[in-house]
């Protein structure tokens, strides 16, 4: 599994959005990713 899949698995029951935006600034999921799976715009402060 990538960790695009691991994210879709996992949010928001066991990764919260504060792991997202880690994987976003880590390079290891794209803004594009992010938003898909939260909903949100990267970089929310929500």
């Amino acid at each position: 599994m990538n960790v695009k899949e691991l994210a879709q698995k996992y949010y928001p029951m066991y990764w919260d959005i504060n792991r997202m935006r880690n994987l976003v600034a880590a390079g290891k999921l794209t803004e594009a990713d992010y938003k898909e799976i939260t909903g949100h715009t990267y970089p929310d402060t929500k």
